[in-house]
């Protein structure tokens, strides 16, 4: 987003193109507005520093954990009318199957396109709800330390996020939300959207979908099955014992994930709580 504060350079790059004869064209692909929100929110979790559940980060969110891509795509808009620059701006769920295809004819202007295979790779997997409520909580005990200790040392944490990748299913939804949370969210940013979707510039609208067609479900715990727990409990039961006597932190943190569970089925949960006695 670079471009975005700094005209200088925008105007830079868009003079440069026109003295060598070219039209410089923007092109935008925004994902429906829960759709992105909630992926967004799940990057937070497995790769930042906040702790907000989703909902928080939607509604008030820590500081510097505001959700503001749309507050971006009002200011290219508005750039594009001001500097005169053309501006297209497309729905990437609607065209997620056949991008490159959508690109090139629409972007391109080619008419006949050559098929050849683009491998499918999943580069980013997606966790479940409990999965990223799992590394919330980790997070959130994490943070209670002294500020000299980086999230990003966290050998507990590394491991446990590897963990849940390797055993995790592909879900359709990463977190939970109640129908009057969904209610609250839609009434702070229908504004917003409406006022993009009125723009002439957008080839495309942004879709609020729906509740239902969310599918999201309505969580007050953590239902993990009991071979999940399990997975789980050996992980950090494994990590726990790795750790120096310096890590003291880390100890501290797994000990309180593991107060979030009331399970007495799990062996690596009856190894653990034996541990804490002696350890923590």
């Amino acid at each position: 987003m670079t471009l975005s504060n700094n005209k200088q350079k925008r105007e830079r790059i868009i003079k440069t193109f026109n003295d060598l004869g070219f039209r410089l064209i923007f092109v935008m692909y925004s994902r429906n507005f829960f759709e992105h929100s909630l992926s967004a929110w799940g990057q937070t979790i497995k790769n930042g520093n906040a702790t907000d559940s989703y909902y928080k980060r939607m509604i008030d969110p820590q500081r510097n954990n505001e959700y503001i891509i749309h507050e971006r795509i009002l200011k290219w808009i508005k750039f594009s009318k001001e500097e005169n620059f053309d501006l297209k701006i497309f729905n990437y769920d609607e065209h997620a199957s056949n991008l490159f295809n959508h690109f090139c004819k629409n972007i391109l202007k080619i008419k006949e396109i050559i098929p050849f295979q683009i491998p499918n790779r999943v580069i980013n997997k997606s966790l479940s709800s409990e999965d990223h409520e799992i590394l919330r909580l980790l997070k959130i005990s994490l943070s209670k330390f002294p500020i000299e200790y980086k999230l990003k040392n966290s050998k507990t944490f590394k491991q446990l996020k590897q963990t849940l990748f390797k055993n995790s299913e592909e879900k359709k939804v990463p977190a939970s939300i109640t129908k009057s949370q969904y209610e609250e969210i839609i009434n702070k940013y229908s504004k917003i959207i409406s006022t993009i979707n009125k723009s002439e510039i957008v080839n495309e609208k942004i879709i609020l979908t729906g509740y239902e067609d969310l599918k999201i479900e309505e969580k007050s715990s953590l239902p993990f099955s009991e071979k999940k727990l399990e997975i789980i409990f050996k992980c950090l039961f494994e990590t726990f014992n790795k750790l120096e006597p310096k890590d003291v932190y880390e100890k501290g943190a797994i000990k309180d994930v593991v107060k979030a569970f009331k399970t007495n089925n799990s062996k690596y949960y009856q190894e653990l709580v034996k541990s804490f006695s002696t350890h923590v």
